[in-house]
């Protein structure tokens, strides 16, 4: 179904977050990404992109925020220092999500995290980033059996479209959704009110019985014109500046389908059971009372006419 569907993307981007945590403080501590080595991160940041597809980019910047190697653009020496990411990492000497981005060229979404390197003595010596590939959902929807005209779409705190299927124009990808509508049926959104912004953790946004607290679904039309059945999650660890929101949508007549097979069926076995009970009536009526009524109405004595 298509909560399921968020459910599972939700946990997806959670590991996927965890990776990038697991990863980037081994990175960090590398002689290479230290004494900002150009050459040596390059071939680092390449060979783990080769071995790591769900990485859209690695790269490595100094103290001040420029770009000293890149899996990408290793020669590259732009300016990161006002990208959220690394701002925040250099505040909070720690794992930080930033900013989703989309490639102008690919149309490709990616979600910026950091992680700060620093010395013996705690100094900030470099820091090292990662670009988490979105488009991993195209393909979860795409493998999936729910039914044609399904849609999936991902949108980051400003309501800008990062991933869209079908999309067969591409012309979804960077587009600007309108104010939030109300989901027809829609129940309001299960928040957490106890839950801290840090640090994070999972069961903060993950219920025992798999329900994620930001979840909602009902019946809305798309930007296609196609009503759907949705459902909505948050996309990733709660608490973070950058919320995404993940909606899968089956169309209303496909969700609604096999529960309309089933009351034609169950409508037909009731009837079928009604018909067989009121032959079953007229067969018992006719032997065992219009025939009882016959037998003893041919056996009675007959009456002779009498004058009083």
């Amino acid at each position: 179904s298509a909560l399921q569907m968020v459910r599972v993307a939700g946990d997806r981007q959670d590991q996927l977050l965890e990776s990038a945590q697991q990863l980037l403080p081994l990175l960090a501590l590398l002689p290479e990404v230290q004494t900002h080595d150009q050459a040596g991160c390059h071939r680092l940041f390449t060979n783990l992109l080769a071995l790591y597809p769900l990485y859209a980019e690695l790269g490595g910047v100094r103290p001040d925020g420029t770009l000293f190697a890149s899996s990408t653009q290793p020669a590259d020496p732009a300016d990161l220092s006002g990208r959220r990411f690394f701002q925040q990492a250099v505040e909070t000497l720690g794992f930080a999500i930033g900013d989703c981005r989309i490639d102008p060229v690919t149309k490709k979404a990616a979600l910026e995290v950091g992680y700060p390197a620093v010395d013996d003595v705690g100094r900030l010596r470099a820091g090292v980033y990662a670009a988490l590939d979105l488009t991993w959902l195209k393909s979860m929807l795409t493998n999936s059996t729910l039914p044609a005209g399904s849609s999936l779409t991902l949108l980051d705190w400003t309501r800008t479209t990062l991933v869209r299927h079908p999309d067969p124009e591409g012309k979804y990808v960077g587009q600007l959704v309108g104010p939030r509508r109300r989901l027809t049926n829609a129940p309001p959104f299960r928040v957490d009110p106890n839950a801290p912004p840090v640090p994070w953790d999972r069961t903060r946004f993950r219920r025992g019985t798999g329900e994620r607290i930001h979840e909602t679904s009902g019946i809305g039309r798309g930007r296609d014109g196609v009503e759907r059945l949705y459902a909505v999650a948050n996309l990733g660890r709660m608490g973070e500046p950058t919320v995404l929101r993940v909606t899968v949508g089956i169309p209303v007549k496909a969700a609604l389908a096999p529960g309309n097979r089933a009351l034609r069926r169950n409508l037909l076995v009731a009837g079928a059971v009604t018909a067989g009970a009121l032959v079953l009536a007229w067969f018992a009526g006719t032997v065992f009372v219009i025939h009882r009524v016959k037998r003893d109405a041919g056996s009675a004595p007959a009456f002779a006419h009498q004058e009083l």
